[in-house]
């Protein structure tokens, strides 16, 4: 679905469109009061009031919303069909001054330079060459007082070599696009993962310590916000991390990082922020979370690592974590409830380490 500026965008479109089709309109007016529009007044109106129905339906369309999940959402190419095909017709019952509403022909082309593809572009000019030289066949059959063949096959060659001439700058115009649209879309494509980068741990690829932070005072904010709010946070610790690392070098201890952060997450709810916030230190932060629900949650995590086994070059590991948590109290801040989980951390290494400690 497309968003409301490109909505905005796409109507401003269809204003200029209705603009185009009022002028339309007035010159065809203007030559039926001057006698060269081969048609009744009844006849007129009646064509014009269809013409107008079907604009303001196209139109009550887009104001509503209608076009917003179709694939072309500005329906560009049969807005145009659609206008060349009243114009066209209005071409074949005026006299003398068809040239003028030619021009408008153009207009209608250049209104879908950016939008239209190569192959739309070549089909909308083989049909208006075709229909055109079928009009003035039509004309010399039914109407030859009214049609100066030497000059309708004159004004016929210059009108289509001008129709080439334009679609073909249109072309370029679409080609245009069609690059702009894909280095817009690389370029999107690689902030996004340049965002993602600077939110996600290099190394285990869970978020990093910036992001950790900017949702805890997000979550301090919500609190603010509506009391009823509230969240838990429990810190994470490797039990003897150094010492793995001593034994079987920086690599291993890499390995047990990527294997811990995999088993954590597989113990977290979809809500829950998993993040690490330096070394062997990781945060879960768990939104509508109390502190009874926080030391169920810090419980299976512990459980969850401490059955877990890591299996690497012929080694087999078991590792156990050490957890610190508390449910936010207000109006504290974020750097007393991370002292308060520090404290409980602390604690639970004091007990023997793989604990739960919740302050």
């Amino acid at each position: 679905m497309i968003d409301d500026k490109t909505q905005q965008l796409i109507l401003h479109r269809i204003h200029i469109a209705l603009l185009g089709s009022g002028v339309h309109t007035a010159i065809c007016y203007d030559l039926y009061s001057q006698g060269f529009f081969r048609t009744t007044q009844f006849e007129f109106l009646l064509l014009f009031g269809f013409f107008w129905v079907v604009n303001l339906s196209i139109y009550f369309v887009f104001r509503i919303g209608l076009n917003r999940q179709l694939r072309d959402p500005g329906l560009t190419f049969p807005l145009i069909v659609w206008a060349l095909g009243t114009l066209l017709s209005t071409i074949y019952l005026t006299d003398h001054w068809r040239s003028v509403l030619l021009m408008i022909t153009l207009l209608i082309m250049m209104f879908g330079a950016f939008r239209l593809f190569w192959y739309q572009f070549l089909y909308l000019i083989v049909s208006i060459i075709i229909v055109y030289a079928g009009i003035i066949i039509a004309l010399y059959k039914f109407y030859p007082n009214l049609i100066d063949i030497p000059h309708e096959i004159l004004t016929f060659l210059v009108f289509s070599f001008t129709l080439f001439c334009v679609s073909t700058l249109s072309w370029d115009f679409s080609k245009i696009r069609l690059n702009l649209k894909n280095r817009t879309y690389e370029l999107e494509k690689a902030l996004k993962i340049i965002e993602l980068d600077s939110i996600t741990d290099e190394l285990t690829h869970v978020k990093n310590r910036r992001y950790v932070l900017d949702i805890l005072n997000h979550q301090r904010l919500m609190v603010d916000r509506e009391r009823t709010h509230t969240f838990a946070v429990c810190m994470l610790d490797l039990d003897n991390f150094k010492q793995i690392n001593d034994a079987f070098g920086h690599g291993m201890g890499d390995i047990v990082l990527k294997a811990f952060c995999k088993e954590v997450e597989l113990s977290l709810r979809k809500i829950d922020i998993f993040g690490r916030f330096g070394g062997e230190e990781f945060i879960v932060i768990a939104p509508f979370t109390d502190k009874a629900q926080v030391e169920i949650l810090s419980e299976r995590i512990r459980d969850s690592v401490e059955k877990m086994t890591i299996h690497h070059g012929g080694h087999l590991l078991k590792i156990t974590v050490s957890v610190g948590a508390s449910q936010y109290q207000w109006p504290e801040s974020i750097e007393e409830l991370l002292m308060r989980i520090d404290v409980a951390l602390y604690e639970s290494k004091n007990q023997g380490r793989n604990k739960v400690v919740v302050n």
